[in-house]
């Protein structure tokens, strides 16, 4: 049980318990708001590299080998047709969920996750010269003939083979940091918007990974003078007025003073006012909580472990309490029989 001796010493530890407890609850929801946040942005992220790889399956589409068709009395017009595996986005990048399941993403995609290299360009039609039939995509007639109404029969409309897209420059190249372990992170993206959004998914993936924790220094008794509830708990304790709701304007200048007093101004004052005293305490370990092992207060370190601590010793001192009064009246009771012998 957590407690000392002297009842004022126990009394002085209220509004820190209070303290922790509030804290707790605020890191509680802390923790949540960024869990919530980072899952967004790594899902930012994760659209840009779907992006960046579907963009990619675009500039390689290609259309199909020549293919051509005699012009008798009128125009004939060819149905593009794309290259086998050349046929520009799959399906497989549109829902998200379904890229992202992919075992062997697109190599650019996948330099995106391992190399935190993102090469995501503008795409653009092929400018290639119609005679150039390895590159153009272009709409011709065979030798360079005319197409028009009324062309002779040995004249073809023809769509020679090759790229219909190539990518261009990028519009935006943004590069953030170096994480360890890892290559220098350069965001090359089609826009301003989708640059700013990967820098963002990413910077807060970094900070998830490099974060062992989130702490909330305000829970510290000592860096925590301005705080308005402990300031209320330790006007409560020194004017004896447990019901108050607030502070008096007459003491609450001097309340902030108070504070500093009770629990000091530093870690160092602190222990030697308050934590000294207390962390010694023998305390049942969380896998025998039934009491058979035990631990120095000052060893555990798990949050959630200590306000389980809290309401224990709470209940037990609730108990105790009753028992006190019960024993006492008992011992009343045996005086006066005792006295009427």
């Amino acid at each position: 049980m957590i407690s000392a001796s002297d009842a004022g010493f126990q009394a002085r530890l209220v509004p820190i318990v209070n303290l922790y407890e509030r804290c707790s609850l605020r890191l509680e929801e802390t923790k949540k708001q960024f869990r919530d946040r980072t899952s967004n942005v790594i899902i930012d992220l994760e659209q840009g590299t779907a992006a960046a790889a579907a963009l990619e399956a675009m500039a390689m589409m290609q259309i199909d080998t020549d293919v051509g068709k005699t012009i008798s009395a009128a125009n004939k017009f060819i149905k593009i047709k794309p290259a086998a595996g050349k046929t520009g986005i799959p399906t497989k990048y549109c829902p998200l969920s379904e890229y992202i399941k992919q075992a062997q993403p697109p190599a650019k995609a996948a330099a995106a996750r391992t190399e935190w290299k993102l090469d995501l360009k503008t795409i653009e039609q092929d400018p290639a010269a119609a005679s150039d039939h390895t590159s153009t995509a272009a709409m011709c007639c065979a030798a360079g003939a005319s197409c028009g109404e009324g062309s002779s029969d040995a004249a073809q409309l023809a769509v020679k083979g090759g790229k219909l897209f190539k990518s261009g420059t990028s519009a935006t190249d943004k590069t953030v940091g170096k994480p360890a372990c890892k290559t220098s992170k350069q965001w090359a993206t089609a826009t301003k918007q989708m640059a700013e959004q990967i820098a963002h998914a990413d910077a807060h993936i970094a900070t998830a990974l490099a974060q062992t924790g989130i702490s909330d220094t305000n829970c510290n008794p000592w860096q925590s003078h301005s705080d308005a509830e402990l300031q209320l708990d330790v006007y409560r304790l020194i004017y004896k007025k447990p019901t108050a709701t607030k502070i008096s304007p007459v003491e609450a200048t001097s309340i902030a003073q108070k504070v500093k007093e009770l629990y000091g101004s530093s870690e160092e004052e602190f222990d030697n006012l308050i934590w000294s005293s207390v962390k010694s305490t023998q305390v049942p370990k969380k896998e025998d909580p039934s009491g058979g092992k035990t631990q120095e207060l000052k060893d555990v370190t798990d949050r959630n472990r200590l306000n389980d601590l809290i309401q224990t010793s709470r209940s037990k001192t609730s108990v105790e309490e009753v028992k006190k009064v019960e024993d006492a009246k008992s011992t009343m009771r045996k005086k006066k029989l005792e006295a009427q012998k």
